[in-house]
């Protein structure tokens, strides 16, 4: 999954993108990149899987960057 990481209530966070949100728990977390600073409203790489109408992140990451000439060129189209 893909999306933005909200809080809505209090100590429950959820995974948002432009179609839907869902409420993610980090109880079955095998791995998050050490480099890696993760806040709220930032944008994450989730893996992981639906139980209960939770989804459950096994693995977290930020997503890659692009290189500074391929993200020029795309933001002058």
């Amino acid at each position: 999954m893909f999306g933005i990481l909200t809080q809505k209530e209090d100590t429950h966070y959820y995974l948002e993108d432009s179609t839907s949100t869902v409420k993610i728990v980090f109880t079955d977390l095998e791995y998050a990149d050490p480099d890696a600073f993760f806040t709220e409203n930032c944008v994450l790489l989730c893996q992981g899987y639906h139980s209960n109408g939770v989804f459950k992140v096994t693995r977290i990451e930020h997503p890659p960057l692009h290189l500074n000439k391929s993200l020029r060129f795309k933001i002058q189209d």
